[in-house]
């Protein structure tokens, strides 16, 4: 089977689960013997569909530069700083590799190495950011690479940053009082209040003052996105009209008009030869206007004066229509969606038939089409008798090339209609598909008064001097009302004077530069608006700043509120609950709008920047996001909380969706906030984590894992044996808390493997605390299915390490929606079957579009991981989109970074403080804004906080090295403490410790399942052997055992195992500690391990003696069980018992039902008792077993290789039906009590039990009712002492009892039986 990119350092991309195509071999160049050993080249790419066409040691690469290589150099300071380059060394590159880079870069290459300044602001500190380019054409035409260089950072007195924010608000929104009345439009127009409506909306009109009808609005409009355009704050009063106000009573023919402006925006272009433009708003379909009836009057709209330089005249105006549906997004992904489908359907009409249009004068139609076909596709579209054909270019066939190419035309002559305007396109391509996107109309129509409101316009008579005025003439008045009100700033219309004759009006009015914009109305042609709801008093703008911002979707207040809880009482962050309505409202006139919640963080960012404290560092957006923006049904659509979406929707490698938009706040940012054109300098300045729950069930189930990651545990239920109902009584507290798993994916000449593998190795240079394991894939035995390839055994691993818990799971390689690999190591099932509540992993996905949650229509893997209620993960940093092996490789690197690094506190930093970070070094682009936080971004991992210390390794202290080597059955003693980070001792700490010995490191060599796993594969001669990828890990467990700790110290006692390598080497002791308040771990290796056996070696002939159960320690031989038992074994040797999995065939090992081909290798479930080194538990819980008889053969070795084995029978019910078995009474006969007892199949359900005793004839005697609980499968018993009802002894003979249990749910079961009594 082959895979995708076995030649190029391809895309980390699998859309589904699919065959990956192999690429031609010839596509790829042999590094070695085309460039100079000093160069940083890897790789050379040259084909049309490798992302990277040159791959650097190093280097990252620029996407709107055919992805030319560059090397990001950063440095974090409180001025601007310029680079200045030295000591360079270059080399001239040879052919080919010099003509590859001429071919593909040769447009961006200079004659310098040129340094590319996007320096920008991070939470008010400037990251000075360079971009060094490392090639160069020197004046003989030749290329030159960088190879090293020297950085030296000097003050930059000429750089424009500033820290400080310039931005203002309003500091009381004008909702802080009185009464308000929201109402909805649906099109731009003068509207109409009637008394009807206003009784509608619960106002008593009898006491309505009409003078103090105010309206307030800010229209339809989408705002801005860059921070720094000017925008309506709060919401304005706009100027309306009352007509029969002037009696100050609002009688039954009085009514309010006022000028609304809907979700089309018009925009004029000069020097366009389409002058106007119409644009819907892309959040929503409607806007809305707020009214009030309190305290002061409102503005009323003014008459206009009437100016007497007349220069010009008009009686026509600039008509603009357009066309279009949005039916359907590509991708996805983007925010561009098309209409109209050509298919069989091969040609479209459209008609505008407003009639009175100029004839022989201008008519301009612009034409947006996409089309796709595989060869050029050819197109036609007529507007009234004016022809125009285009041509839409062929797509590509590679899956990530764009999915349609999208053409605009724009034709125009002069009109031969004075009717109708008819337009019709016409797809020539029989084999093409295509789609419509927009149509626009630019005309010339009469300005001719119809039976309807109209808006006009007219270009044609602009100009600069305010003093000249314009007539224009307005004709076929028949009506005998007709207004005109001037709607240039349509917040304050002005009524125009006007004089009629006639059959015509006319106007002067004042010249502008711009066209004004007028509405013309005739008697009572006025829209209608819509009563949506009263509105309670809110003043979000009069919010303090707080660290901690939570904007949630209404359906998820108290949820809010829970995670506000959590942060103040754990960090004593300061916070504010702000719901999207209530941002809308005063940000955006009441619509759906992302640069309305942007702008609401952007006014707290700017309180605490200027006033210094509390600047917010966390955003938490509560509630799902949809590509599909407009939020029209819940329950069809998830945009409860919109993210910003990519202009692209034709390109999955330029189209993507980021929350990182809501995290830039400086002037310059926030426009192409994907990085997509020339946004690279803008820096994330706060950290933004989304919880994208749909419903409150599932907000619910996030935060309960959030709230449970922070909890606390009881030092008694730690030390006690737990219980396995249920894995929320474990405690949140383990040593999982000290370990980091590293998965990557196989193939791709180990690729991923080795990216994986270096930041392991950094990580273990950095923090050698944290053990370490290393699931990569092709380590492991692959098997042929028929569903293809797949890798059990690395399944089975990560299964165990999810049940484990891990305080970092990092997966580098290919994904998809439905879960990561081709060869499913992760899948939706299995997602949702993970049961790790109490060991919640940070889990980073280096992957492709893992976790898509804009996507209504499908729930993806990464979603499933964070909903899962059981487990999964407390947060997940993922991608929603494509993404690039080498760009999640350098991303992945600087995440580690900050992930393991403190603050100037000494403080680990929260995950969103990690992402910020991350993203602020690195910059904006569309593959870095891929990059998601779905989680709390105020959420600290759950960091050990205190140094575990070895002070004793038998008589050695362990200040420097152990003198002596361990050999095998060597006796250890280990003492050590608990200590803050200076190392002295906390005397108040009492818990326990938890001690791993790990063996010597192991060196690994990869079993090169496939051949393009290889590392060499694509460059060996056919006759070399293919070289596997190797790696070191420690693999083996010496000794895992318990122990307490008092007064801060400790003591552990274990012997090495006979099955230690001979070869000497460095071990590794890890600690981890708790008290169930406080943690620490610490390590040690300077600790040798291996030689010869030790002289004082102990003789033992004996095997283990194990003792096995199901479920509980009251489990009977035979028993009933679920079918997700958990196995016990309680083990004890007098020399300890063999986990380090060395010798062949000594392991712990469980066989189910005889299959001796699959044992369970249960080492890692081992655990020594507390203080004992001579007894432990196994504790293995089976998933999905089978109805029916099974059996377990167990099977352990102590450390001197004698073994031992067992066995257990047990039967396994379905759980679906409650099941009753082995009802009996004992004794039976009895005289003075009898208990009776029973097995079920619902272990860890409360059960109401019922026994009635009858006589032979029928007569019931006694009722016992009481409910049970047990972990297991067989409650206790319940004692009876032969009476009845009324506490009087029954008399001797034979009775009949039935026994019934009783579940929550009422699943019922019953069994009949006798007993006997004895006077």
């Amino acid at each position: 089977m082959n895979k995708t990119g076995l030649f190029s350092l391809i895309f980390t991309i699998l859309f589904v689960f699919n065959v990956k195509s192999q690429k031609k071999v010839a596509s790829i160049l042999n590094i070695d013997a085309n460039l100079s050993a000093t160069s940083n080249i890897i790789q050379l790419n040259d084909n049309d569909t490798s992302y990277t066409k040159v791959v650097l040691k190093g280097a990252m690469y620029l996407p709107l530069k055919n992805n030319l290589p560059y090397f990001s150099i950063t440095q974090s300071s409180n001025q601007p700083l310029d680079l200045k380059i030295s000591d360079i060394v270059t080399v001239k590159v040879a052919e080919p590799t010099a003509s590859i880079i001429k071919k593909h870069f040769g447009n961006y290459l200079t004659s310098e190495f040129e340094l590319i300044n996007v320096s920008g602001i991070s939470s008010g500190k400037i990251i000075n950011h360079f971009q060094l380019i490392p090639f160069k054409i020197n004046n003989l035409n030749q290329v030159e690479e960088l190879v090293s260089y020297k950085t030296n950072w000097v003050e930059n007195l000429n750089s424009k940053l500033n820290a400080k924010s310039t931005s203002t608000f309003v500091s009381n929104s004008v909702l802080s009082t009185g009464n308000w009345y929201k109402i909805g439009v649906g099109k731009t127009g003068v509207y109409k209040i009637d008394k009807s409506l206003l009784t509608k909306m619960g106002i008593d009109v009898s006491s309505l003052d009409p003078k103090k009808i105010k309206i307030y609005g800010n229209g339809g409009n989408a705002l801005p996105e860059l921070n720094s355009a000017t925008v309506l704050d709060d919401l304005k009063e706009n100027a309306i009209k009352v007509v029969g106000e002037s009696d100050g009573v609002f009688n039954d023919n009085d009514y309010i008009l006022f000028y609304a402006k809907g979700s089309q925006q018009l925009t004029y272009n000069a020097t366009s030869r389409l002058k106007y433009n119409l644009n819907n708003n892309i959040y929503s379909d409607s806007s809305f206007y707020f009214l009030n009836f309190e305290n002061t009057n409102g503005l009323r709209i003014g008459a206009s004066n009437t100016p007497s330089n007349i220069v010009n005249n008009t009686n026509s105006y600039d008509y603009v229509a357009i066309e279009e549906k949005n039916d359907i997004n590509f991708i996805k992904s983007g925010r561009e969606f098309y209409g109209q489908f050509f298919d069989i359907t091969n040609t479209y009409n459209f008609t505008w038939n407003d009639g009175n249009f100029v004839l022989n004068d201008s008519l301009i139609a612009s034409v947006t089409m996409a089309g796709r076909a595989y060869t050029p596709n050819f197109y036609s579209f007529n507007v009234n008798g004016i022809s125009q054909s285009f041509t839409i270019s062929q797509v590509g066939t590679y899956y990530l090339d764009p999915y349609a190419n999208v053409i605009n035309t724009v034709a125009g002559g002069a009109n031969s209609n004075i009717n109708s305007i008819n337009l019709s396109v016409t797809k020539l391509s029989s084999s093409a598909l295509a789609w419509l996107d927009k149509i626009t109309i630019n005309a010339r129509r009469q300005l001719s008064i119809t039976n309807k409101q109209f808006n006009f316009r007219d270009a044609r008579v602009t100009g600069t001097l305010s003093t000249n005025a314009i007539t224009y003439n307005l004709q076929n008045t028949n009506s005998e009302f007709v207004t005109i009100w001037n709607v240039s700033d349509f917040t304050q219309p002005i009524e125009v004077v006007n004089t009629n004759s006639n059959s015509s009006i006319s106007f002067n009015y004042g010249q502008n530069n711009t066209p004004d914009e007028f509405v013309a109305m005739v008697d009572e042609d006025y829209y209608k608006p819509v009563y949506v709801s009263k509105v309670s008093n809110q003043n979000i703008h009069a919010q303090a700043p707080a660290e901690y911002l939570i904007i949630t979707h209404p359906l998820f207040v108290s949820q809010a509120q829970r995670l506000a809880n959590l942060h103040q009482t754990n960090e004593n962050l300061t916070y504010q609950i702000t719901t999207t309505e209530e941002i809308y409202n005063e940000f955006s006139s009441g619509n759906q709008d992302i640069s309305a919640i942007r702008n609401y963080i952007k006014m707290l960012y700017t309180k605490g920047v200027n006033s210094g404290t509390n600047t917010p560092k966390f955003v938490v957006l509560l509630g799902d996001g949809s590509y599909k923006l407009k939020n029209r049904d819940i329950n069809t659509n998830s945009c409860l909380i919109p993210s910003y979406q990519s202009i692209n929707s034709t390109a999955p490698l330029a189209s993507v969706t980021t929350d990182d938009f809501y995290g830039l706040m400086d002037a310059n940012e926030g426009e192409y906030a994907d990085g997509s054109l020339g946004s690279n300098t803008y820096k994330v300045d706060i950290g933004v984590g989304r919880l994208m729950a749909r419903t409150v069930t599932e907000m619910n189930q996030m935060i309960n894992k959030i709230e449970n990651y922070y909890a606390k545990d009881d030092i008694n239920n730690i030390l006690a044996q737990q219980s396995n109902c249920g894995n929320t009584s474990e405690g949140t507290y383990g040593d999982w808390r000290t370990w980091v798993s590293f998965i990557a994916d196989d193939g791709d000449k180990a690729l991923h493997m080795n990216q994986s593998n270096k930041l392991a190795n950094v990580l273990k240079a950095s923090n050698p605390e944290y053990n370490q394991e290393k699931i990569y894939l092709d380590s492991y035995q692959s098997v042929s299915t028929p569903g293809g390839i797949r890798y059990p055994d690395a399944v089975s691993e990560l299964e165990r390490r999810m049940k484990k818990g891990a305080l970092v799971i990092n997966y580098t390689g290919h994904g998809g929606e439905l879960g990561l690999t081709e060869e499913r190591i992760v899948d939706v099932n299995s997602i949702n079957n993970w049961s790790n509540f109490n060991k919640l992993p940070l889990m980073i996905t280096a992957t492709c579009e893992f976790s898509r949650f804009d996507d209504p229509e499908r729930t993806s893997a990464g979603e499933y991981v964070m909903l899962n209620p059981k487990g999964g993960a407390v947060s997940l940093f993922t991608t929603v989109r494509v993404a690039f092996a080498e760009t999640n490789e350098y991303l992945n690197n600087i995440l580690f970074k900050y992930l393991f690094s403190t603050n100037l506190q000494g403080n680990k930093l929260t995950i969103g403080e990690v992402l910020k970070n991350t993203k602020a070094d690195i910059g904006q682009a569309t593959v870095y804004a891929n990059f998601h936080l779905l989680g709390d971004p105020a959420v600290v991992l759950r960091y050990p906080k205190q140094k575990i210390v070895t002070t004793q390794i038998n008589s050695d202290t362990a200040k420097l090295v152990l003198k002596d080597t361990l050999g095998a059955l060597k006796k250890v003693i280990l003492k050590g403490k608990i200590a803050l980070k200076d190392s002295s001792l906390i005397n108040t700490f009492n818990g326990i410790v938890y001690v791993t010995v790990f063996d010597k490191e192991q060196n690994i060599s990869c079993l090169i399942n496939q051949p393009y796993s290889a590392t060499n594969y694509g460059s060996a001669a056919p006759t070399d052997p293919l070289i596997p990828f190797t790696f070191n890990s420690f693999k083996n467990i010496i000794y895992k055992g318990k122990s307490i700790v008092k007064n801060g110290e400790y003591s552990c006692t274990f012997i090495i195992p006979k099955d230690v390598s001979f070869v000497p080497g460095n071990a590794k002791i890890s600690y981890y500690a708790t008290d169930g308040i406080v943690d620490a771990s610490g390590y040690y290796t300077n600790i040798v391990v291996g030689g010869k056996m030790a002289n004082d070696a102990i003789t033992d002939t004996d095997g283990p003696n194990s003792k096995l159960f199901i479920n509980d320690i009251g489990f009977v031989e035979g028993g009933t069980t679920n079918e997700k038992p958990v196995f016990y074994a309680n083990i004890t040797d007098s020399s300890g018992i063999n986990t380090i999995g060395t010798g062949i065939g000594h392991d712990i090992v469980a066989i189910l039902d005889n299959s001796e081909n699959n044992p369970l290798i249960l080492n890692d479930f081992y655990e020594a008792n507390i203080n004992s080194y001579q007894s432990g538990q196994v504790k293995y819980q089976f998933n999905n077993l089978s109805e029916g008889n099974h059996r377990i053969k167990f099977k352990a070795w102590d450390i001197q290789n004698n073994s031992s084995e067992s066995y257990i029978d047990f039967v396994v019910a379905n759980s679906d039906e409650l099941v009753l078995k082995h009802v009996l009474n004992y004794p039976n006969p009895f005289t003075t009590n009898t208990k009776f007892s029973f097995e079920h199949n619902q272990a860890c359900t409360p059960l109401k039990v019922t026994i009635q005793i009858f006589t032979i004839s029928g007569k019931l005697a006694k009722t016992i009712q009481t409910y049970v609980y047990c972990e297991g499968y067989r409650p206790g018993g319940i004692v009876w002492d032969g009476k009845d009802d009324y506490g009087d002894k029954l008399a001797k003979g034979v009775y009949i009892y039935k026994l019934s249990i009783q579940t929550n749910d009422n699943k019922n079961a019953e069994k009949l039986e006798k007993l006997v009594i004895l006077n």
